[in-house]
């Protein structure tokens, strides 16, 4: 049970000198969306029947069932759906599909972020429905093979982060298929005949990319298919 407390109500000197915690903060306003979940009532600051504790709390819709229930602000940021049981896959894989869309963003909005130059930099952008909201970017990777062993891929490098130009691969296709992949098979081929007469650094020279990317090339780490 839960007593309200609404911010600007007077209470009695009393009760405010047995229960400083009474004292609410001022209230700041709500986004009217957060995580995907719309937010239709602000029910300020709630505290404890014992008033040892308050939170802010509001009333939300849950994006998958479409129910309203009561949550705090913060919590909606951790979690997918209410308890309906209509949460798509374990917290476990949606805590690393977080990570790996905050990184997208990352690197294509923060014009600090180390990789900015070969993302944001060259026009590389994430689509408005998924910036919009994290949930529509989870909901797409669930239903289009998303697997803890694979990464998100850009089909045609010169277009952004969208449903329509994304896919999860493995790493040797998404290597290939990166900015970082100047070769073709041909030059492949080329460089697995030329080793190990040449060192990797030679080869590297006169492919003109990293030393890395002739090692992997060697070993068949990337271009296995050939």
């Amino acid at each position: 049970m839960y007593l309200r407390v609404p911010y600007g109500n007077y209470i009695k000197y009393t009760i405010l000198l047995l229960n400083p915690i009474l004292i609410m903060p001022k209230l700041q306003k709500l986004p009217d969306e957060i995580n995907g979940f719309k937010i239709i009532k602000d029910l300020g600051f709630l505290c404890s029947s014992n008033a040892k504790q308050k939170f802010r709390a509001c009333i939300a819709i849950c994006p998958k069932c479409y129910k309203e229930f009561q949550s705090r602000p913060t919590d909606l940021r951790k979690i997918e759906s209410c308890l309906c049981g209509r949460i798509l896959k374990e917290f476990k894989d949606q805590k690393r599909l977080r990570s790996i869309f905050k990184d997208m963003v990352k690197r294509c909005n923060n014009t600090n972020h180390q990789r900015y130059a070969r993302y944001g930099g060259r026009g590389i952008k994430v689509c408005d429905q998924w910036l919009g909201s994290t949930n529509s970017f989870l909901d797409w990777a669930n239903k289009n093979g998303y697997l803890d062993t694979l990464s998100i891929d850009r089909i045609n490098n010169d277009f952004g982060y969208s449903p329509e130009n994304c896919r999860w691969v493995g790493y040797e296709i998404q290597m290939q298929n990166s900015a970082k992949a100047t070769l073709n098979a041909s030059q492949v081929l080329e460089i697995r005949a030329m080793h190990p007469e040449y060192s990797y650094s030679k080869i590297a020279d006169i492919y003109k990319v990293n030393k890395s990317t002739i090692a992997n090339v060697v070993l068949r780490k990337t271009w296995s298919n050939i």
